[in-house]
């Protein structure tokens, strides 16, 4: 804490975590607009880019919240916690589990599955199975290596059939 010249020391802080298919990059402009008066600290999520998710015997979110939580405490004032996407869904879990360290919550399309698995119509049910299979497949194959086939399913799952064969290989 301190070390973040130009900001002041009781410069509001935003941790901004971002989404599955995202990187902490595409804070870029949320941070550019907050200028000096917000200071924005773009998080990798546990598990992402390299970064390897907490082995406490946490389950589910609450894995990928326990090492963001650890970060959060040490600037020993609450934060503004922004997410989105899957990103959302930890800033949930982080607000639920921590709320003394969480000035403010913004999430938006936070993916929260877990509503809809007691889902009670036939289209609920296929959605969500949807959505666990295209899970699944993208977590083997990031475990294979094969990365851009699992991001391919899950790119094309909210962007419509074929969505990642029309990126252009700067975009992928």
């Amino acid at each position: 804490m301190g070390d973040g010249f130009p900001f002041a020391e009781a410069t509001p802080i935003v941790v901004a975590l971002h989404g599955s298919a995202s990187h902490p990059a595409q804070w870029s402009t949320l941070a550019r607009l907050a200028g000096d008066r917000f200071r924005v600290l773009p998080e990798v999520l546990p598990g992402y880019h390299g970064r390897r998710p907490a082995m406490s015997g946490a389950r589910g979110l609450g894995c990928r919240a326990l090492p963001l939580i650890a970060g959060i405490e040490e600037h020993g004032a609450p934060v503004h916690l922004v997410g989105h996407s899957f990103g959302g869904s930890v800033a949930l879990k982080i607000a639920t589990m921590r709320p003394d360290l969480v000035a403010s919550l913004t999430i938006y399309e936070p993916v929260l599955p877990q509503i809809f698995r007691e889902g009670r119509t036939p289209d609920e049910r296929r959605a969500v199975g949807k959505l666990m299979s295209v899970s699944t497949r993208l977590a083997a194959a990031v475990a294979t290596g094969h990365a851009d086939e699992g991001v391919a399913g899950f790119i094309d799952l909210w962007n419509g059939f074929a969505a990642w064969r029309t990126l252009s290989l700067a975009r992928r």
